[in-house]
C-alpha cells in the first residue's frame, strides 16, 4: 500500500503541470461557497462573474507554480492549495460574526482584536479550530516525509516555459482585474463581486493612496488659491465660541428605518425628539459592522477612506508614522483643548499612538476609570461617559473639544433569550435566534437612549455654550439587508446636532468626511484645508477628484498645499483625564503600600522593572505582598490593558527606607 502511495507521488510529482491548471477552478469554488457561507451561491458567482471568477483562478495558478522551483513539488502545491483554504475558511469564520471580510490588515491589526476573540467564538469553537490546525499539521508532516524528491534537470526546460507562462498570466490577471474591477469603500461588497482571492491579494500588495494622474504642483496650488477666496463668517449661525463634543455611537442606528420591524415601545424616544428638533439628516459611512476606525477616521479628518487601498486602517499605516490635519488641530488653532474619551481598551487600533497625530491633548481610555459598571456580554456600559466628559470641561479654562467613542452597544449579539430590563420586544420576526439578537440589541439602543439623555443633562446643568453631535459609527452585526432599511442603505447612520445657543435647523445628508466641516460652517470656523475645501467644493463636479489629490498631497505626497513642509507637529499625549502620581512608598509588614493619586484598577506595580501583584484599593492607594524593599529599588506605576498592553507609567520613585 505504501509502496503504491509512493509510486502515486511520484508520478504525481514529475506530472504536476495538469494538477495547476485544473485544481484552481475547483478550490476558487470552494472558497467562494465559504465566503458566501452557501453552495449555492458559490456556483451563482461563477454563472453571474465569471471573468471575476477566472482572474482568481489564474491568479492562483500562478502562486501554485512556485512549486516547480522545487524538487518536492507535490508538496509544495499542497502546502500552497491549504494556505489558501484556511484563509477560506477563516474568512468564513469571520463572516459568521461580522459583515467585512478577511483581509491582510485583519494580520496587521491581530494584536488588537485578539483580546474580544471570545466574545466572538465559544470554547468549542475554538477547540475546533485548534484540532483542525493540528490535523493539517500531520497531514503536512506526513507527506513532506513521503512524498519523494525529483531531478530537477530532466524537466527543467519545461518547467521553465510553463512557470513564465503562469506567472505572465499571473500579472496579467492584476492588470486585469484594476482595469476592470472597480473597488468602493464597500469592502463587502467588493469581495463578493471580485472574489476573496484577487481582494486578500489585493490587500496584500496595497497600501495607502495610489498617486492620482492629475497630481501635480500647479493643480494643488489651484485647488489652494480657490481656498483662499473662500470665507466662513458669512455662513456663521452663532456669535458664541461653544464647547464641541462629538459622541460616536458605537454599532448605533435608528431602529424605527428598520422596514418589517415593530415594537412594543419605542427603543430611542429621546433620540427622535432630538431629531425632531435639530439638526439631523443620514450619515454615510465607510464600515458596515465592524471598522469603527475608519469612520471615525473619516469624521476627525475629513478625509475618504474609498480613496485608500482595499481594507485599509489608516490607524495601523500611515498614521502611526507622521502627523495629518485633523478637526482637533483645527480647533486648537480656535484656542480649544481637546481631548478623546473611550471606555474602551487605549491599545485598540493603536489609538494610544495615533491620536498623538491627530493632534489631542488628552486620551482618556476604560484603564484610568474606575467604577466601571459592564453589560451581559462584557462590554463597558456608556453611563460612564458622562462624567468623564464633565470631569473634562470642569478641569480646563479654555473652550473644550472632546471627541467621545462609545463601546456598549459593541455585539456579539447574543442569540438566547437575553435580559429584557426594558421590558422591549420584536415584533415581525419568525426566527427565534434572530429575535432574541434583535431584542437584546434594541434593550441596549434603549441604555444608549438613556447615556444621551444624561449627557445632555449633565452639560446643561454645568451652563456652558455646548454643540454636541451624535452619530452611528456603522451598523450592528444583525444580518440587515439594504432591502430592510427605509433608507435602503446598510451604509447609512444617522447623526443629530444638539446645541443650546440657538442653532438654526437645518437637516442634511452628509457622508462621515463631511460631517467635521459641516458643524464647522456652522461656527464660523474654516480652520484646516480640508474643512474649507469640504465647505466650497461640495457641489463642484471635480469634488471627488480633488478630494483624492489633496489626500494623497497631505499624507504621501509632497505636501504641496502647506508650502513642502510637515504643517503639524505630534502631541504630547497624556494619557488619562489625570496624571497618575505615586505620592510615597512604605514597607509594611510583608507588604509594600503606594500611595498616590488616579490610580485604577489597572494601575500595577511595577519594582525594578518587574511587575508585581497588584492590589487595588481605592484611587490612592495600591498594594502587593510578599516583596522586601531595599534601599534603591525602583518603583513605578503603570497601566496594563486587558491583554497585558502597557499605557502610560509615573515618574520612578525611588525607595530609601530613611529619607
Amino acid at each position: 500500500m505504501f509502496q503504491a502511495l509512493k509510486n502515486f507521488f511520484r508520478k504525481c510529482n514529475e506530472n504536476i503541470i495538469p494538477l495547476i491548471i485544473v485544481l484552481p477552478f475547483f478550490e476558487i469554488l470552494v472558497i467562494e461557497c465559504l465566503h458566501r457561507r452557501s453552495i449555492k451561491a458559490g456556483f451563482t458567482f461563477i454563472i453571474e462573474e465569471p471573468f471575476s471568477y477566472f482572474i482568481n483562478v489564474v491568479l492562483l495558478m500562478a502562486m501554485l507554480s512556485v512549486c516547480l522551483l522545487f524538487r518536492e513539488r507535490l508538496f509544495w502545491a499542497f502546502l500552497f492549495s491549504l494556505f489558501w483554504l484556511i484563509l477560506g475558511i477563516i474568512n468564513c469564520v469571520i463572516l459568521g460574526n461580522r459583515v467585512s471580510p478577511f483581509s491582510f490588515n485583519d494580520i496587521k491589526v491581530f494584536s488588537s482584536v485578539a483580546s474580544i476573540v471570545r466574545q466572538y467564538m465559544g470554547i468549542p469553537q475554538i477547540a475546533g479550530a485548534i484540532v483542525f490546525l493540528g490535523f493539517c499539521t500531520v497531514i503536512t508532516v506526513y507527506l513532506r516525509r513521503r512524498i519523494p524528491k525529483i531531478d530537477r534537470r530532466k524537466h527543467i526546460l519545461r518547467d521553465m516555459i510553463f512557470l513564465s507562462v503562469f506567472m505572465i498570466c499571473g500579472v496579467l490577471s492584476v492588470y486585469a482585474g484594476k482595469r476592470q474591477f472597480k473597488h468602493t469603500g464597500n469592502i463587502t461588497l467588493t469581495y463578493l463581486y471580485d472574489g476573496f482571492v484577487y481582494c486578500f491579494t489585493d490587500s496584500v500588495m496595497n497600501a495607502g493612496i495610489q498617486k492620482p494622474v492629475a497630481y501635480s504642483e500647479h493643480r494643488i496650488h489651484t485647488i489652494q488659491n480657490s481656498l483662499n477666496q473662500y470665507d466662513a463668517e458669512k455662513y456663521r449661525e452663532t456669535d458664541q465660541k461653544p464647547n464641541v463634543i462629538f459622541v460616536q455611537l458605537e454599532s448605533f442606528f435608528d431602529v424605527n428605518n428598520m422596514r418589517y420591524y415593530s415594537y412594543n415601545a419605542d427603543p430611542t424616544p429621546y433620540f427622535h425628539r432630538l431629531i425632531k428638533n435639530y439638526s439631523s439628516g443620514l450619515l454615510t459611512v465607510p464600515a458596515f459592522g465592524a471598522g469603527t476606525v475608519n469612520t471615525e477616521f473619516e469624521v476627525l479628518t475629513g478625509m475618504s477612506i474609498e480613496n485608500f487601498a482595499l481594507c485599509e486602517y489608516p490607524y495601523k499605516t500611515i498614521l502611526k508614522e507622521q502627523t495629518c490635519e485633523s478637526l482637533a488641530y483645527n480647533l486648537q488653532e480656535e484656542g480649544y483643548a481637546t481631548a478623546v474619551i473611550h471606555n474602551n481598551r487605549g491599545t485598540f487600533y493603536s489609538r494610544n499612538q495615533v491620536f498623538k497625530h491627530l493632534g489631542f491633548d488628552v486620551f482618556d481610555s476604560v484603564e484610568y476609570m474606575n467604577d466601571l459598571d459592564y453589560n451581559s456580554i462584557n462590554w463597558v456600559k456608556d453611563s460612564i461617559l458622562p462624567g468623564q466628559i464633565i470631569e473634562r470641561m470642569k478641569s480646563t479654562p479654555q473652550k473644550d473639544f472632546i471627541y467621545t467613542i462609545t463601546v456598549q452597544l459593541h455585539g456579539k449579539y447574543p442569540t438566547k433569550a437575553p435580559e429584557n430590563p426594558y421590558n422591549l420586544t420584536l415584533v415581525g420576526e419568525k426566527n427565534e435566534d434572530t429575535k432574541n439578537a434583535f431584542e437584546y440589541y434594541i434593550n441596549e439602543c434603549h441604555e444608549t437612549d438613556l447615556f444621551i439623555r444624561q449627557l445632555i443633562a449633565e452639560v446643561k446643568a454645568l451652563g456652558e455654550d455646548t454643540v454636541i453631535v451624535f452619530f452611528g459609527d456603522h451598523l450592528p452585526t444583525l444580518d440587515i439587508t439594504d432591502s430592510d432599511l427605509q433608507y435602503q442603505n446598510t451604509y447609512q447612520t444617522t447623526y443629530v446636532i444638539w446645541d443650546n445657543i440657538g442653532l438654526e435647523q437645518k437637516d442634511k445628508n452628509l457622508n462621515a468626511y463631511q460631517l467635521s466641516s459641516h458643524v464647522m460652517g456652522k461656527l464660523g470656523y474654516s480652520n484646516g484645508v480640508l474643512t474649507r475645501f469640504h465647505q466650497l467644493y461640495a457641489d463642484n463636479p471635480y469634488y471627488d477628484m480633488n478630494l483624492h489629490l489633496l489626500e494623497y498631497d497631505i499624507l504621501y505626497g509632497k505636501k504641496y498645499i502647506y508650502g513642502g513642509v510637515d504643517r503639524y507637529d505630534a502631541s504630547q499625549l497624556q494619557l488619562g483625564l489625570y496624571p497618575i502620581t505615586i505620592e510615597n512608598v512604605r514597607q509594611g509588614t510583608d507588604v509594600v503600600v503606594v500611595t498616590g493619586e488616579h490610580f485604577t484598577e489597572s494601575s500595577c506595580i511595577f519594582i525594578n522593572g518587574h511587575k508585581q501583584e497588584t492590589k487595588f484599593v481605592d484611587e490612592n492607594a495600591l498594594l502587593t505582598y510578599g516583596y522586601e524593599l531595599t534601599d534603591g529599588d525602583r518603583i513605578r506605576i503603570r497601566q496594563i490593558t486587558s491583554t497585558g498592553g502597557k499605557l502610560g507609567s509615573t515618574d520612578e520613585w525611588i525607595y530609601l527606607s530613611n529619607p
